[in-house]
C-alpha cells in the first residue's frame, strides 16, 4: 500500500495578493512511500540539485519555472537565492553556483575571470518603474503622477527636492501637492535593475553621465539606500513622500503607484505589457556578445526604460546529470514557460530571440565527453519510474526589512554578507581566457 503526503507550504510572510512573498522560504515535496514487496529496491531516487543565485527581478517568474519542473520531473532539487544581479555574478565568477540570473550581461572583463566559459541566455523581459508613495494636499492618494525627463533625472540627482518644485506641478495641474520633501528610495547592494536606471539618466542627462554614471552599485547624490527590491518597497510604504525604483512586475505584484514617465518622443508613458512590448521591439540583440541595451526608446508610445533578464550557465559542467536538468529548465522556460510572462508582469521574448537562446543552451557541454550532455534528453515531458516519486523545489530568499534612513540589525547583517562576497571577486589577470580556437562565428551567448 503506498502512502501520498500531500505537499508541504513554508511561508515566511503573508503576501496581500494571495501569493506568497518572494522574500520568504519555499518548499514543496511530493512523497509516496514503497508498496508492500518492494523493500529491496532503493528507497531514493537519483537526485539532481542545481543551484542559482542573483536577480530578485525576474524571480517570481523563476519561481513559476522552478515550482512546474519540480512538479514533472522526480529528484530534482533547484534552490535559487535572490541575492542581487551583483552578487549572483560574484558567486557564479567563483563557481559557487550552478548558473546565475543578472539584468546585465556580463561585460569582456568579467567573462575573461571564467575558466570554465559562458552560456548568457536571455530568458524574459520587462521594464523599471519609479514607484512612489504620495497623498495630495487633501489627503488623497496621487495616482497619476507625471513626471518630464528633467523632473525624474532631477530628482535623483538631488536637484529638485521638494513636491511643489514647478517641473513637477506644471505637467500635473490639476493635482494640489503637498508642502513636502522628496524621499529617493534606492538599492543599496549591487543591482541589475540599477544599472538599467542608470544607463537611462546617463542617456537623458549629461551631469548624471559625467557623475553617478552607469553601474550595478553607483554614489547617489541623494536618498536612502535599501537592501534589495523588497527594502526598497517597504521603505516606499513607510515614507510618505518617496520615490524609488523597481521591476514592473514587483511594483505590479506589491501594488505601488508607478509614475507616468516622459520618453524620447515628448509623450507621457504609463507602464504597462503594452508600452513595454513597443519599446521592447526596438532592441536588438549583440548577436556575437548576447548583450542587448537601449538606454532611450524612440517610439512615440514607448515606455522609456526596459531591460532583459539573463541567465548565465558555464559552457562546460563536470556533471552530465546536471548538464541534462540544466537543458530541460532552461528549455522549458525559453519555450512553454514563456506563456506565464503576462500574468506575472513580464513581456516574453519574441520567438527569434528565445530560437536562438535555445541553440546557446544546447552547446552547454561535460568536461570529459560533449555526448554525454544528452544523457537526461530535453523533452517537454518524463515519466517517473519505480516505487518512489519525489519531487523538491527549495527557493531560497533573503528576507530584507529596512527603515527609512536606518537598517535593522538583520540587514546589517545581510549587507555586510553583501560586502564579503565583494571581496570575493577574482582580478581578470588571476584568470585564464575562455577558449577562442574556434574559426566559426559564436552563436548567440557563446564565449
Amino acid at each position: 500500500m503506498s502512502v501520498a503526503l500531500r505537499p508541504i507550504t513554508r511561508q515566511t510572510s503573508a503576501s496581500r495578493y494571495g501569493r506568497r512573498s518572494i522574500f520568504g522560504t519555499f518548499l514543496l515535496g511530493f512523497l509516496s512511500l514503497p508498496s508492500a514487496g518492494c523493500e529491496n529496491k532503493s528507497l531514493e531516487p537519483s537526485v539532481v540539485e542545481l543551484h542559482g543565485a542573483g536577480s530578485t527581478f525576474p524571480a517570481p517568474l523563476y519561481e513559476r519555472w522552478f515550482n512546474r519542473m519540480a512538479e514533472e520531473h522526480p529528484g530534482l532539487s533547484i534552490r535559487y537565492d535572490e541575492i542581487g544581479s551583483g552578487s549572483g555574478i560574484r558567486q557564479f565568477i567563483d563557481e559557487l553556483v550552478d548558473f546565475a540570473a543578472s539584468d546585465d550581461p556580463l561585460s569582456d572583463q568579467e567573462i575573461a575571470q571564467v575558466d570554465r566559459g559562458v552560456r548568457q541566455l536571455p530568458m524574459t523581459s520587462g521594464a523599471i518603474v519609479l514607484a512612489y508613495n504620495l497623498r495630495d494636499a487633501n489627503g488623497n492618494p496621487v495616482t497619476d503622477l507625471r513626471l518630464s525627463r528633467k523632473a525624474y533625472a532631477g530628482i535623483f540627482l538631488g536637484e529638485i527636492r521638494t513636491w511643489l518644485d514647478e517641473e513637477i506641478t506644471r505637467y500635473n495641474p490639476k493635482t494640489a501637492f503637498p508642502d513636502l520633501p522628496i524621499q529617493v528610495e534606492y538599492r543599496l547592494d549591487s543591482s541589475g535593475t540599477t544599472s538599467a536606471l542608470t544607463r537611462h539618466l546617463s542617456a537623458i542627462n549629461q551631469a548624471w553621465k559625467e557623475g553617478p554614471g552607469i553601474g550595478k552599485m553607483v554614489t547617489w547624490p541623494v536618498g536612502a539606500g535599501m537592501p534589495k527590491s523588497r527594502g526598497v518597497s517597504r521603505g516606499l510604504e513607510q515614507v510618505p513622500g518617496s520615490i524609488g525604483y523597481l521591476s514592473y512586475a514587483y511594483a505590479r505584484q506589491e501594488g505601488l503607484s508607478m509614475a507616468i514617465l516622459e520618453n524620447k518622443a515628448g509623450s507621457f508613458i504609463a507602464p504597462n505589457l503594452n508600452s513595454i512590448q513597443l519599446a521592447l521591439s526596438e532592441l536588438d540583440l549583440d548577436i556575437s556578445k548576447s548583450r542587448a541595451f537601449l538606454a532611450d526608446p524612440l517610439g512615440d508610445t514607448a515606455y522609456p526604460i526596459v531591460t532583459y533578464s539573463w541567465i548565465l550557465c558555464y559552457r562546460v559542467y563536470e556533471d552530465p546529470s546536471k548538464v541534462g536538468m540544466l537543458k530541460k529548465l532552461f528549455s522549458y522556460g525559453l519555450g512553454e514557460g514563456q506563456e506565464a510572462s503576462e500574468e506575472l508582469g513580464y513581456v516574453a521574448l519574441i520567438d527569434p530571440v528565445a530560437q536562438n537562446a535555445k541553440g546557446v543552451l544546447d552547446s552547454i557541454s561535460v568536461t570529459s565527453s560533449a555526448d554525454s550532455a544528452t544523457a537526461i534528453p530535453v523533452s517537454d515531458s518524463e515519466s517517473a519510474s519505480g516505487p518512489i516519486s519525489q519531487a523538491v523545489i527549495d527557493t531560497v530568499h533573503k528576507v530584507d526589512g529596512a527603515e527609512n534612513t536606518k537598517t535593522t540589525p538583520e540587514d546589517l547583517s545581510d549587507m555586510k554578507a553583501d560586502d564579503a562576497d565583494d571581496v570575493s571577486v577574482k582580478n581578470a589577470s588571476e584568470k585564464q581566457g575562455n577558449d577562442t580556437s574556434s574559426s566559426e562565428q559564436p552563436k548567440l551567448g557563446e564565449f
